[in-house]
């Protein structure tokens, strides 16, 4: 869990400047939010879902060796948070492998994650407001 934390701080810190990959289309899980007002009423919006970076590969913007390699980085790419942003790729998740080898499957009501599917163990999901931003959520109580 502690590996876990570390490398999302470290992707956090790159996100800024990371380079996008070519690899891997960008395929976002389609999934409805419902929201009820207090005073009654209900609607329904047509939202997405997007993997956590700690999930996807990452690799040299100029060939396929990764530039993490599930405990450490890659010092020939990654001396630096800034280097490494400038050297590394961050792919997307296609629509097959959603379900594997991530275990995240949706009807578009409903989001199941499977906590081990073969060797991948977890996965970590967010709700897109649009294509590009994070749906924020103000919880009560």
């Amino acid at each position: 869990m502690k590996t876990s934390a570390s490398v999302l701080a470290a992707l956090l810190g790159l996100t800024s400047a990371q380079q996008p990959g070519h690899v891997k289309p960008s395929y976002l899980l389609p999934l409805t939010l419902k929201t009820c007002a207090k005073e009654g009423g209900c609607s329904a919006e047509s939202k997405s879902v997007t993997l956590d970076a700690n999930w996807r590969w990452i690799h040299g913007i100029n060939g396929y060796s990764n530039c993490y390699d599930g405990t450490s980085w890659n010092s020939q790419f990654c001396p630096d948070d800034v280097t490494c942003a400038k050297n590394c790729a961050l792919e997307g998740v296609p629509q097959s492998d959603w379900k594997d080898p991530y275990g995240v499957t949706s009807d578009g009501n409903t989001v199941r994650l499977g906590y081990v599917t073969g060797n991948n163990v977890g996965s970590r999901t967010y709700m897109l407001d649009s294509k590009h931003e994070y749906k924020m959520f103000e919880l009560l109580g």
